[in-house]
């Protein structure tokens, strides 16, 4: 243990030394005086590497002539078109047509918008990458403090205007035509954006899983990268838990859910005052008995340890009243369904077809019953999950719903925006990729894709399976109204509010 905490210590050191020294080469270069500046000054082009960027456009439809076969004039004129083709040099006339020939020799007109599209997305997720692999860095520790929470939700909604704007951007590709894009498509096989290196690493970054993907060509996915880009994402995927686990482990943590362990000590923005405090030990005095029955519930043993005052469970009762609330719930809902039914007539009344109505009706509402059992049993919820029907832990499972139903109360409020910013992003990434099949559909009808897919097919099928963060979709089944909701004792809602509200 000595020899670790040396080692920490010295690890610290080290760090702590790299990071001085980097602020001192900053400052450095902060005060260095304009006429300094002005000798070597930064050109925005030069600071935004637009020589590369806007070089970057190679037309695979631009002209490859034969000069020798050409007279001296058209040979000449030819050499410059091909010194052109396709290059889109960053000096902005040097692309502008000087006569028929000469743009036909430049390629297909719409080739240029379709190549400036696509670089456009890697741009952007170059972008989210950096912005996602932060938020890992933040949640990938043992505590995760509440500021840094708030930087980790900046992050995700940047994220989501991001892809708000790549939705949009399809609008721009559309703009060409089918036509427009038959005039260069044969020169792209079998490149295909399938093959995105960024786009992969995004998915992964995220959390899908090989499970999860849409069958392509029946092979792994990772095999129509080159070797390179295979190789690099194999060691990205060891590199960090992806953020779906990472959130899993962290509402895996939170304050209040377990019984097995005692609540943390509140910080001091959330501490009791010494009058809670009182009202508290005075609360337990008067604890009620466990109610009538409460053995058979999947949570009497914590409703039990609540009724003999042990604070360490205290927000476990809220499971108890959770159970009531939802059996009060589906009552309603059953004695309504069979009054809608009946309609004022005897059950005897009714014909045939209005029977198997009913019975279907009843059949689907059982079944509503029993998405709320797998919540509430620790054993159905681990059959549920070893089938694939949900990713979260039971533990995750049940803290997002509590985040999700308490999302007013002050402390929890910012948790609860952490989570509707990935319900965001994983609905923008389906829609990104719904729009994405659409425009193909649009393009092609339904023939083959560029790399090999059935195009406009597996596109659709892909929509609707590459999804990461369905848990938190599903949670809204397990919601309740809020006139249902079981109320908050004093002391936990003190605990979940800001000090200068107590």
């Amino acid at each position: 243990d000595c020899r670790t905490k040396m080692a920490k210590r010295g690890s610290d050191g080290i760090d702590g030394f790299m990071i001085d020294g980097v602020q001192e080469e900053l400052s450095k270069r902060r005060r260095k005086s304009i006429a300094e500046r002005q000798g070597s000054p930064l050109y925005y082009h030069a600071y935004l590497g637009l020589d590369k960027i806007l070089t970057a456009q190679t037309l695979m439809s631009a002209a490859k002539l034969d000069v020798q076969q050409a007279g001296e004039g058209a040979a000449q004129e030819a050499r410059r078109a091909i010194d052109q083709a396709g290059a889109c040099p960053y000096d902005p006339t040097a692309s502008l047509a000087q006569s028929e020939s000469h743009k036909a020799a430049l390629g297909a007109h719409d080739e240029h918008l379709f190549i400036i599209i696509h670089q456009t997305y890697e741009l952007w997720f170059k972008q989210i990458l950096w912005e996602l692999a932060d938020a890992q860095r933040l949640f990938d520790q043992d505590y995760v403090p509440e500021r840094t929470v708030s930087t980790i939700i900046s992050r995700l909604t940047r994220v989501v205007e991001i892809f708000r704007l790549l939705v949009d951007q399809f609008t721009i590709l559309e703009t060409m035509s089918p036509l427009g894009f038959l005039d260069f498509r044969d020169f792209l096989f079998p490149a295909s954006g399938f093959q995105s290196l960024q786009f992969r690493t995004l998915e992964q970054t995220l959390g899908l899983q090989d499970t999860d993907r849409a069958s392509y060509g029946q092979r792994s996915f990772c095999s129509y990268l080159s070797q390179q880009h295979q190789g690099m994402l194999k060691s990205h995927e060891t590199t960090r838990p992806s953020l779906h686990d990472l959130v899993m482990r962290w509402l895996e943590r939170t304050p209040f859910l377990s019984a097995e362990t005692p609540s943390p000590s509140p910080s001091p923005s959330l501490a009791a005052s010494d009058e809670s405090a009182e009202e508290e030990q005075e609360e337990r005095k008067t604890s009620p008995a466990p109610a009538p029955g409460a053995g058979g519930c999947p949570h009497a043993k914590a409703a039990q340890a609540q009724s003999r005052g042990d604070h360490t469970s205290q927000f476990f009762s809220f499971w108890r009243h959770y159970e009531d609330s939802v059996a009060r719930m589906m009552d309603k809902d059953k004695r309504f369904i069979v009054a809608d039914a009946l309609a004022g007539r005897a059950e005897e009344e009714l014909s045939t077809e209005e029977k198997e109505r009913l019975d279907k009706q009843l059949k689907e509402m059982q079944g509503r019953a029993e998405h709320f059992e797998t919540l509430m049993d620790p054993e159905k919820f681990a059959a549920a999950r070893e089938r694939g029907d949900v990713r979260f832990s039971h533990k995750a499972m049940q803290a997002a719903l509590i985040v999700t139903l308490y999302q007013d109360e002050p402390i929890l409020n910012q948790a609860h925006r952490l989570l509707r910013a990935l319900v965001d992003i994983d609905e923008l990434m389906t829609m990104w990729r719904q729009r994405h099949s659409l425009m193909a559909h649009r393009m092609l009808g339904v023939k083959m894709g560029t790399g090999g897919s059935s195009g406009f097919h597996y596109l659709t099928h892909a929509a609707a399976k590459h999804r990461v963060f369905k848990d938190l979709f599903n949670l809204s089944t397990f919601l309740i109204p809020r006139h249902e909701l079981p109320p908050l004792p004093d002391r936990i809602r003190r605990h979940l509010s800001f000090a200068a509200e107590h």
